[in-house]
């Protein structure tokens, strides 16, 4: 059995036609067990909306895990658990509240798909493509799907790339126009073999099937992150037991997101969470001297100051 794992930020309705859409694309439909893990602060609310959008109001399981109240709920038949965490927890915190809660109330399930709400599936979707390589392989504990954004460019598979170019390269090509961005040069995408399905260093958490035993031998996700960097650094976590991730390019799947997802680059704060990540990332997990992270910190504080300078110049 898999549990998907879904973590929710004020978007529930959104949520619950995804689960609506996946189920009625998923071809073995007895497979799946399902975790709604529910970050927005205002979540209380979101019992009675559930119940407005289900037909069924959520009823407590007797049971709270890391000190957060757990619901049965009931979507056409189809049974799923609402974890009210009602904080905003991040990526990394919230999805090991799901894992913990399906390691709990679904304790035989052998793996959990980590998924966003905002993706298309392909039609007549099956789980078994994804958990074919986990079979095959024994090292491999983590398949991810060929990620497309609506403009058809992939977002995974990731390859293993160095500070200068994540820490400082990556900024100061944001500072660039349009014309002259080395964008190409420094990505760390590894879009080399799209066609060919293999072992990768990492593939993006929209969307992921993991072994469950070897996400909790790798300890979850690292919560010291909030947003960005959650995949490489498990990616690390997941060397460091023998495993890897593998990009299974026979499932494509168009994620929505993505071009949210630039936008949020366009915006100061969106690009502080993933320095803050990245940074984190290499110091813990690269072992990253500390004078090099003394001056991408520096860096980093004039990248700020002059990004903030050039949207002020443009009037955004």
């Amino acid at each position: 059995m898999v549990t998907l794992i879904i973590v929710d930020y004020k978007t529930i309705d959104k949520t619950i036609r995804y689960l609506k859409e996946f189920r009625q694309k998923l071809i073995e439909k007895d497979i799946l067990h399902v975790v709604l893990v529910d970050n927005a602060e205002e979540g209380e609310k979101n019992l009675s909306l559930l119940e407005k959008l289900t037909g069924n109001k959520p009823v407590p399981a007797k049971a709270d895990i890391g000190g957060k109240a757990v619901y049965k709920g009931n979507l056409e038949g189809w049974e799923y658990l609402y974890a009210a965490a009602w904080e905003n927890l991040g990526y990394a915190r919230g999805n090991n509240l799901g894992a913990a809660a399906a390691k709990h109330f679904y304790p035989e399930d052998s793996f959990y798909l980590f998924s966003n709400n905002d993706l298309r599936l392909p039609e007549d979707f099956s789980m078994e493509v994804l958990l074919s390589p986990m079979k095959k392989y024994e090292d491999v504990a983590v398949v991810g799907p060929k990620l497309v954004g609506t403009d058809g460019l992939p977002q995974t598979p990731w390859k293993k790339t160095g500070a200068g170019k994540q820490l400082f390269l990556t900024y100061f090509d944001l500072l660039l126009p349009k014309f002259c961005k080395i964008t190409g040069l420094i990505t760390n995408l590894d879009i080399g073999k799209q066609d060919e399905s293999r072992r990768v260093y990492w593939v993006s958490g929209a969307f992921f099937l993991v072994k469950a035993d070897a996400f909790r031998k790798a300890n979850g996700f690292d919560e010291h992150t909030f947003l960005y960097g959650e995949e490489m650094i498990f990616a690390e976590r997941l060397q460091r037991i023998h495993k890897c991730m593998y990009y299974e390019r026979q499932i494509v799947v168009v994620h929505e997101h993505g071009q949210t997802v630039k936008k949020a680059w366009k915006v100061l704060q969106g690009i502080s969470f993933g320095f803050t990540s990245c940074l984190y990332y290499f110091r813990e997990y690269r072992s990253l001297p500390y004078i090099v992270g003394w001056l991408a910190r520096l860096h980093f504080g004039i990248f700020r100051f002059l990004f903030s300078l050039k949207k002020k110049l443009k009037g955004e």
